[in-house]
C-alpha cells in the first residue's frame, strides 16, 4: 500500500516537473509544425516519382499500395441485413487502389 508520505512526495515532484514537461511539449509542437510540411513534401515527391523507400536520418519513408473501400469494411461485413456472398461481391467491386507513404524509425 502506498503511504501518505510517498503520495505527498510524488505530488511535490510532479508539481516541480509539470512546468518543464509543458515547456517541452510546446517546443515539440513548434518543431512538429515545422517538420510536418517537409514530411508531406517528401511523401508527395515519392508518390509522384514512384520511389519505394527513402531514408532521412533514422526515419524510413516507404511507398505502399493498399486497397480501400468507401465505407467501414468491418461494420459492413458485420451487418446482418445483407447476405455474406453479396457482401464479399460488393467489397470486391468497390475496391480502389491508394498509394500510402508510411514513416518509421529505423534502429
Amino acid at each position: 500500500m502506498t503511504s501518505q508520505a510517498d503520495f505527498l512526495k510524488a505530488k511535490q515532484q510532479l508539481q516541480t516537473l509539470l512546468p518543464k514537461e509543458n515547456k517541452l511539449k510546446a517546443e515539440l509542437k513548434s518543431l512538429q509544425s515545422r517538420t510536418r510540411p517537409l514530411r508531406k513534401l517528401i511523401k508527395q515527391y515519392m508518390e509522384q516519382k514512384q520511389i519505394n523507400e527513402v531514408r532521412v536520418g533514422n526515419k524510413v519513408f516507404k511507398l505502399k499500395e493498399k486497397d480501400t473501400v468507401s465505407f467501414s469494411k468491418k461494420s459492413f461485413l458485420n451487418s446482418s441485413v445483407i447476405s455474406n456472398s453479396k457482401k464479399v461481391e460488393y467489397v470486391k467491386e468497390n475496391k480502389s487502389r491508394v498509394v500510402v507513404v508510411s514513416e518509421t524509425t529505423s534502429k
